[in-house]
């Protein structure tokens, strides 16, 4: 019987052993994770450096480029519709009025006068970010008619309307067609659009505009 009871006491001394070295382990580890953890809680991190951007560089060379890519710019538009009337007799020897020999033409004519700038027309120079434009003092103009429409037309035997007369009447309406272009404001109106368009395109790309004055 004291045989068993010693047994069974070096079993419990087995065990108790083998619980303590659990035990002294599990602490181990829970102190060496836990200084780990402070360590690293001690330690600040280096900020992040902010980058640092450098201001973008335009060239002439790209802006010509991009001109040369824009190709044929939009044209400001001005449509117009002008009258014009000859009532004219036989004359005898360019002097004396024939009665009963007047002839009568009455037409109307319509028109559009285009204001717009050609990529070459343009002068421009650039300063770092920014792209600096000089206009000419007037755009390039196209002028011509659309149509023509007799409203009037009255011949008589020997006074007959003729192809020259529809000339005659013409001579002068493109004239008097960029005339009314002019006084709407249509070259003012040009510039305006062509410094916006300019803006807008090159503002897109990441770059200022800027304009100086105009050159003949």
């Amino acid at each position: 019987m004291n045989d068993n009871f010693k047994e069974k006491c070096k079993d419990q001394t087995k065990k108790i052993k083998i619980y303590s070295k659990l035990i002294c382990f599990g602490i181990i580890v829970t102190l060496v994770v836990v200084g780990i953890l402070a360590i690293k809680s001690s330690i600040t991190p280096e900020p992040t450096p902010t980058p640092t951007t450098e201001p973008t560089v335009i060239t002439e060379t790209f802006v010509k480029g991009e001109l040369k890519t824009i190709g044929k710019f939009n044209t400001t538009d001005y449509t117009y519709s002008i009258e014009e009337q000859i009532n004219e007799p036989l004359k005898l020897f360019e002097k004396i009025e024939v009665p009963g020999t007047t002839k009568s033409l009455k037409v109307m004519f319509t028109g559009i006068v285009k204001a717009g700038y050609k990529y070459e027309d343009l002068k421009y120079t650039t300063v770092g970010d920014t792209v600096i434009f000089s206009l000419p003092n007037k755009p390039d103009i196209e002028n011509y008619l659309t149509g023509q429409t007799a409203m009037i037309e009255e011949s008589v035997w020997l006074n007959p309307i003729e192809s020259e007369d529809y000339k005659l009447l013409s001579s002068n309406v493109l004239e008097k067609g960029l005339l009314e272009a002019k006084e709407s404001k249509l070259y003012e109106q040009a510039e305006e659009d062509m410094k916006n368009f300019l803006t807008e395109h090159f503002e897109k790309l990441g770059y200022k505009v800027k304009f100086t004055e105009h050159f003949a």
